[in-house]
């Protein structure tokens, strides 16, 4: 045995005294070898590894895990849930399946492959006040602005004028003043009353209000109307407008202008469907008698008719009209053009006959019908009741009548 041997061997047994150890225990797992060198005498000697000691993790609990963690993962196109591991899972809702989009001016969202895709149907923003504009921020939505305080607008009521925008986004006018201590209603100051700006010239200059016109490019307003008597130029509802014409949506313009409410008013009709229009559906055809019969127009008060009418019962159980209040209905060049016809009679002690008449370019035609006679045996329906040579007649002998 070599003194390097007798070395190690002492080491080993000075080194089991000291610790209490019996000599030369087998080692249950060996540790591996691995030669170390002598800095003193460069021999080697062989020593064990002492591996360090490994650290366990203990099995994680899944369910106080999840009890502290929030899986919501902002997403309405997943099922959020926490797995068995205690980790957050996300899975996919199935597509086609609606969803909050994160863009607010579009609606109609819809869930694909997990994933929330915008809708392709805009949002339509209200309108808001009449000075304001509307917009779409995709984050927050609609959005409105109001216009500049004095932005001219129009309120929709023909009983002011000078309207103007006001901070609040309103839109407001100041109070038309009708002559005569007439108050102004439904646009109109009164049978009467005229008011700042309601009534046209009666002698209108070329592209005035009442000047004839073919289109709206005619009018200083860019307003050509239909009316009784043709096409003519009118204004906007910023002032009141003239009796018989109201403030409607037109599509000249296109905006609010004043139109004449009754545009077949005092033309020769035989129905009430002659005399209905857009803008009065009400309109009636109104008997004068002997003279014919000619269309009316639906009203409540005399400051709803043209000056010159008044509002009358003209049907029992059916409202009120506006006729004529003194002389005859002319003919208007609308009822000139159609030639238009209404029934008319002569009437006398002897009976009523009927025939028509019709508005030419020389006025309405007279009467044709002819005055009614006593009844005698000449084979004529003198009286014009419907019965010819009837009992009685002149010149009539027997039962029944036997004229010579």
């Amino acid at each position: 045995m070599t003194s390097q041997h007798w070395r190690v061997l002492f080491q080993c047994v000075l080194t089991s005294a000291m610790l209490g150890c019996s000599s030369a225990p087998q080692p249950v797992n060996p540790e591996p070898e691995t030669a170390v060198t002598d800095v003193q005498t460069g021999s080697e000697t062989l020593t064990t590894d002492v591996a360090p000691p490994t650290d366990v993790t203990p099995a994680k609990d899944a369910s106080a895990a999840c009890a502290s963690l929030s899986c919501d993962d902002d997403n309405t196109c997943t099922y959020d849930d926490c797995g068995d591991n205690g980790a957050c899972t996300h899975t996919s809702v199935s597509d086609g399946n609606t969803c909050l989009d994160a863009n607010k001016c579009f609606i109609g969202a819809t869930c694909q492959a997990g994933n929330c895709v915008t809708g392709n149907t805009p949002v339509v923003c209200d309108k808001g006040k009449d000075c304001q504009t509307a917009t779409c921020n995709p984050a927050s939505g609609c959005a409105y602005k109001s216009l500049p305080v004095g932005t001219p607008c129009d309120d929709v009521d023909g009983c002011t004028t000078g309207d103007i925008c006001f901070a609040d986004g309103s839109c407001t006018g100041q109070p038309v003043v009708c002559t005569g201590g007439v108050v102004c209603k439904a646009g109109k100051c009164g049978a009467t009353g005229t008011g700042t700006g309601c009534e046209f010239s009666a002698s209108p200059m070329t592209g005035e209000a009442g000047a004839p016109c073919a289109q709206d490019a005619d009018c200083d307003s860019n307003l050509c109307v239909d009316t009784a008597n043709g096409k003519v130029c009118t204004i906007s509802c910023a002032s009141c407008c003239p009796n018989g014409w109201q403030c409607e949506y037109t599509a000249s313009g296109p905006t609010f202008a004043c139109v004449p409410y009754h545009i077949h008013s005092c033309e020769p009709c035989t129905t009430d469907a002659k005399c209905q229009s857009p803008n009065d559906p009400g309109g009636l055809c109104v008997s004068y008698g002997d003279a014919g019969s000619f269309c009316g127009g639906s009203c409540e008060y005399d400051a709803d008719c043209a000056v010159g009418y008044l509002c009358q019962k003209s049907k029992a159980g059916i409202g009120s009209q506006c006729v004529k209040q003194n002389g005859l209905c002319e003919c208007s060049a609308f009822s000139v053009a159609q030639g238009l016809t209404t029934e008319c009679a002569v009437s006398n002690t002897f009976g009523t006959c009927t025939a028509g008449r019709q508005c030419t370019a020389s006025g309405l035609t007279a009467c044709s019908a002819k005055t009614p006679s006593a009844e005698v045996c000449n084979g004529v329906d003198d009286d014009c009741d419907g019965t010819v040579d009837e009992a009685g007649a002149a010149g009539c002998t027997g039962t029944p009548c036997l004229c010579p």
